[in-house]
């Protein structure tokens, strides 16, 4: 059926990309779709996106989306485990600078759960803390309702802004790029052209089959390419959802990039 009056005609952006270059018509180089950039399977080597937006660390308990009360549990389930620890300490294990762990130990200061065990003149980051008998009451009460101990996490719509900004629309992609992807892997040679307009589209991805077709090694070769020509993703440490706080972080699969932060806090 033919397009109506006035309705700019939609080419296919994977045509373009992976096939020979067809002529456009010139009522289409002034319609909004044909402006869109298209990479040209001539086109220059392929690069990598451009660099993420690094999420903004935090200056106030209130950029970090959390409660006082999330993160008072926090520190005392790592000060129930730690015994008297140094401010600094606990700094580094929430990875929070000391000015918003201070305001949970002053919370839990004038609830009668935390003490100063001993201080030097650097300040109360150089003070060493305690629980007291409440305190370590309070700790097993919270470690009943969860066992999660270590960097502050991030709530899940914080998170959910962060995905946004850094998602894989527009990752350069040509032949070459796919073909050095899969390059060790067996593959029939129409798999490509399968793939391709997933990868164009930088949308979710369905790989659906019965065992042994191939699934794995199509995620593997996806995977690789994203991890050369998508750019850097960044994950928290943990995401808080509602009452439960799921761990993200594998260090056996993501690098740390607050090394110079922790370094910075002694």
């Amino acid at each position: 059926m033919a397009p109506a009056p006035g309705t700019p005609q939609v080419y296919d952006l994977y045509s373009d990309l992976f096939s020979s270059p067809a002529p456009v018509p010139a009522a289409a180089k002034d319609s909004a779709i044909a402006a869109v950039p298209v990479v040209k399977a001539a086109a220059a080597p392929v690069t990598q996106s451009a660099p993420a937006i690094a999420p903004r660390s935090p200056a106030t308990l209130a950029d970090t989306g959390l409660h006082l009360a999330q993160l008072s549990d926090l520190v005392l389930k790592q000060m129930y485990l730690q015994g008297t620890i140094q401010g600094s300490d606990i700094s580094r294990s929430t990875r929070l600078p000391f000015s918003i762990v201070d305001e949970a130990l002053r919370a839990l200061r004038d609830q009668k759960c935390v003490e100063v065990a001993s201080g030097d003149m650097v300040g109360r980051v150089s003070y060493r803390f305690a629980l007291t008998d409440l305190g370590r009451v309070r700790a097993r009460e919270t470690f009943e309702s969860c066992r999660y101990v270590g960097p502050a996490p991030v709530p899940i719509e914080r998170y959910i802004e962060q995905c946004r900004l850094q998602p894989v629309t527009g990752t350069p992609c040509n032949p070459a790029a796919l073909r050095s992807a899969f390059k060790d892997f067996v593959i029939r040679p129409s798999l490509l052209s399968d793939l391709g307009p997933a990868v164009v589209s930088g949308k979710s991805i369905f790989v659906y089959g019965p065992p042994g077709n191939g699934k794995t090694l199509v995620a593997k070769g996806l995977g690789r390419f994203l991890n050369t020509y998508g750019g850097e993703i960044y994950v928290p440490y943990a995401i808080q959802t509602e009452n439960s706080i799921i761990t993200v972080f594998d260090p056996g699969l993501h690098q740390t990039t607050d090394d110079s932060d922790l370094a910075r806090r002694g």
